[in-house]
C-alpha cells in the first residue's frame, strides 16, 4: 500500500465511529476470506498462511470489540458467530470450505452497511428508527 494510502486509512479508522469501524472490520474480514479462498484454489501456501492469519485476526477483533451494554444477548450471539467463523477459517483445507463463512460475512457486512446508513440518517435528523441498538463497541 502507498504511504499516503496507509496514512489515510489509519486516519479513517481512528476517526470513525464504532459502527463505522465495525463495518470496516467486516469488509476487511470478507476481503481476507475471499483472498484466502483464492489462495486455496491456487494452492499458494504462503498466501494461505498470510490471508488466513489476517482473516482470523479481524474475526478476533469482531468478537472482542462488541459493546454488550445495549443488548447482551445480541452481543453474545454475534461473538459466538464470529468464533464459529474463526474456526471455519482456521480449519479450511480447500477453497470450498470458505463458501459458508464468505456468505455469512457478506450478509453481515450488507446488513451492517444498512445499519450504519440508518444511524447516519438518524444522526442527521432524518426520521429513522427510534433508539437504534449499536453493539459495535
Amino acid at each position: 500500500m502507498l504511504p499516503n494510502a496507509t496514512t489515510y486509512r489509519t486516519t479513517d479508522v481512528t476517526t470513525a465511529s464504532p459502527s463505522q469501524r465495525r463495518l470496516m472490520l467486516l469488509e476487511g474480514a470478507l476481503t481476507a476470506a475471499k483472498s484466502l479462498r483464492s489462495a486455496h484454489a491456487g494452492r499458494d501456501f504462503e498466501a494461505i498462511a498470510e490471508h488466513g492469519s489476517h482473516c482470523r485476526s479481524i474475526l478476533i477483533a469482531l468478537m472482542t470489540e462488541l459493546d454488550a451494554s445495549s443488548d447482551r444477548r445480541l452481543a453474545d450471539q454475534l461473538s459466538s458467530l464470529h468464533a464459529w467463523l474463526w474456526q471455519q477459517v482456521a480449519s479450511a483445507s480447500a477453497a470450498e470450505d470458505l463458501d459458508d463463512p464468505i456468505t455469512i460475512l457478506t450478509q453481515q457486512r450488507d446488513a451492517w452497511r444498512e445499519a450504519v446508513e440508518l444511524l447516519r440518517g438518524a444522526t442527521a435528523g432524518d426520521s429513522g428508527p427510534a433508539g437504534p441498538v449499536d453493539v459495535a463497541g
